[in-house]
């Protein structure tokens, strides 16, 4: 994705919780990102009982700087009793916005 650009991320559970779940999230900068070239992560989003999905904006911020090799990683932190991730799921955004989903 290209700087100054947005996207929203979609949080997913596979099963409807009985209880409010909350998910635990991290960004990690790499290739040279760091927290000034991204925001719109939150800590962690949480789940009402009956909730499959929560959305949060995250956006590239745009600088003067031509780094094509940064990127963040979206990752969770330690999950709460009872819910395990599924498989990874990356997605790469390049400079023009066309996204590929990795396996």
């Amino acid at each position: 994705m290209s700087e100054g650009s947005t996207v929203t991320v979609t949080v997913s559970l596979s099963a409807v919780p009985e209880r409010e779940v909350t998910v635990p999230l991290s960004a990690t900068g790499l290739g040279g990102a760091d927290a000034a070239d991204f925001s719109g992560v939150p800590s962690d989003v949480t789940f009402a009982a009956d909730e499959t999905s929560q959305q949060f904006v995250f956006t590239a911020i745009g600088d003067s700087v031509d780094d094509d090799n940064e990127s963040v990683r979206l990752s969770f932190g330690t999950l709460p009793a009872g819910v395990t991730a599924a498989a990874p799921c990356r997605r790469r955004c390049d400079r023009t916005t066309t996204c590929r989903r990795w396996r």
